[in-house]
């Protein structure tokens, strides 16, 4: 038989040819050999950190850790925690391959159900509050806590909460009334009997379900003052109260139109209107309003207990009013021969007609009134002034024609009242009473203004 074996790169035929290679596999030095596959690394971070980490069961420590020196093939991979679902994860690890592994823990909760009597109590789980009994809570981790239920007239009450596991865990509890028994009388009978600014019913009445500790005990009447007492009491107790109530004095507003007048009550002075006088005894007053220029009122009240009684009272003026406008304004107003102000102009409009000018406090009467303003001719009218009135009247202001300006040109001289002289310098004059005359510019040699003593001038 003849067999081809390769030995370092030869082919040789011989007999023994099995055990020729096996003594060539061991003697020779060049003869080759295969190379272990290379090793991997795992690097595993968990959250929470900490987790326990194990690869195939065997436990290789706490994350974030490097699992070294890993064969190729497939893993499992877990992470175990207290209080959290164990994570896992399948893994193919190649010949010398480095992975990087993110694992992350479920935290366990538990399931309570919380109950109590009466139901409706608030329920605070580490100073949150979760809501009303009855509550079912699905998201509490594992752990201890203390549980505070609260219920108005009720005492607050804490319970311990051991959640171990996902087994449902049931708290069922009572709440203890907080509350005494108030009875309350009143005379005269028919209060309202309030605690704590809750109304609780109409004296004589039983109030119950009052909170121990202080409360604020109000007994309230029409007509009578209200009658107020801060009460401690404790759980259970019961108390008896009989409150004599005071009768509300009278109270009286006075009122005038206009505002004012100076009062008067059975002939004393008592103030200005508007006016309250409080703590009056029930009776008759006479009251009285005086003000200047206007005639007096006088009034009979009569007042009941605990009465609020607002009395109003018109004044009717015994002197009157005159509103004047004048054409142009600016123009000085003599009522009489006394000065008595100056028609002033619209804010930021022409002066041509006023806004009004009020005189007031004016005698009835016929009266002269004199208008006058530089430029213009005076004027004289006389106003019927009536009481309690106001009257108006318009008055137009004839101007006194005074030239004013001189313009001189080449060929003449014009004088008259200066109009405008505009942006190119062109004068426009009013040479006689209502006859205007503009002077271009290039024909000006000279302007001044005139004086009243220049000839020519009035």
């Amino acid at each position: 038989m003849r067999m081809r074996v390769a030995a370092c790169g030869r082919t040789r035929t011989r007999r023994g040819a099995a055990a020729a290679l096996c003594a060539l596999a061991v003697v020779l030095p060049c003869a080759a050999q295969e190379k272990p596959p290379a090793r991997g690394q795992i690097h595993v971070a968990t959250v929470p950190e900490a987790a326990v980490v194990s690869l195939d069961g065997v436990v290789q420590g706490p994350a974030p850790l490097t699992v070294e020196n890993v064969g190729p093939g497939r893993y499992l991979l877990a992470a175990a925690k207290p209080g959290y679902r164990d994570a896992r994860r399948t893994l193919e690890v190649a010949p010398g391959q480095r992975l990087a592994v993110d694992l992350e823990l479920e935290p366990l909760l538990g399931l309570v159900l919380i109950h109590s009597e009466p139901s409706g109590a608030g329920v605070e789980i580490g100073g949150a509050d979760r809501g009303k009994t009855p509550l079912l809570l699905t998201d509490l981790r594992l752990g201890e806590y203390r549980v505070k239920l609260t219920a108005p007239g009720y005492l607050d009450k804490e319970l311990e909460l051991h959640v171990r596991d996902r087994t449902p865990i049931k708290l069922d509890t009572r709440l203890d009334a907080d509350s005494a028994v108030l009875v309350v009388n009143s005379v005269p009978p028919g209060a309202d009997v309030r605690v704590n600014g809750i109304s609780r019913g109409t004296a004589p009445c039983r109030v119950a379900r009052v909170p121990q500790g202080a409360s604020t005990i109000e007994v309230v009447m029409d007509g009578f003052e209200p009658y107020r007492q801060e009460m401690r009491l404790a759980a259970g107790q019961e108390e008896e109260l009989t409150i004599q109530l005071r009768p509300l004095p009278a109270r009286l507003t006075i009122e005038t139109i206009p505002a004012k007048a100076r009062i008067y009550v059975d002939n004393q002075f008592r103030g200005l209107a508007p006016l309250t006088l409080s703590e009056l005894e029930p009776g008759t007053y006479r009251i009285r309003a005086e003000k200047e220029s206007h005639e007096p009122l006088a009034r009979t009240v009569t007042l009941e207990r605990a009465d609020d009684v607002v009395e109003e009272l018109r004044l009717f003026a015994n002197v009157g009013a005159l509103e004047i406008t004048t054409e142009p304004a600016g123009v000085r107003v003599f009522v009489d021969g006394k000065p008595r102000g100056e028609t002033p102009a619209p804010l930021g409009q022409t002066d041509r007609v006023s806004q009004p000018l009020n005189v007031a406090m004016l005698e009835p009467g016929t009266r002269e009134v004199r208008l006058t303003r530089p430029g213009y001719r005076p004027e004289t009218v006389s106003v019927e002034i009536q009481r309690d009135r106001t009257t108006t009247r318009h008055v137009r202001l004839l101007r006194r024609f005074i030239p004013n300006c001189e313009v001189r040109t080449d060929t003449r001289v014009y004088r008259g009242v200066l109009m405008e002289v505009d942006p190119r310098g062109n004068v426009k004059l009013e040479t006689r009473p209502g006859v205007m005359k503009t002077i271009p510019a290039e024909d000006i040699r000279s302007r001044r203004p005139l004086r009243l003593d220049d000839p020519g001038t009035e």
